[in-house]
């Protein structure tokens, strides 16, 4: 039905998604650390999700931004993968 269709396309947008965040923290990873990536990048999109589910309901907290939440988590993303 339309509901399966659906889910589909969602899948193929969220494993495009993946593919480029993949891309994008590649130099993050090497061979000791390689097998990591696809949760830690997982992690990262499910991160944002929820940042910007609550930024959408304004529910993020007194005086956060979304900027400075993106920001560090990007950060904190970072140096917990090298």
């Amino acid at each position: 039905g339309p509901e399966h269709e659906w889910a589909e396309d969602y899948d193929e947008m969220v494993n495009r998604l993946l593919g480029l965040l993949a891309k994008a923290t590649d130099a993050l990873y090497n061979e000791g650390n390689r097998d990591q990536q696809p949760l830690d990048i997982r992690l990262l999109w499910t991160s944002m999700h929820g940042v910007f589910s609550l930024n959408a309901n304004r529910r993020l907290g007194k005086g956060i931004t979304l900027d400075d939440l993106v920001e560090r988590l990007i950060d904190t993303f970072i140096r917990a993968a090298r």
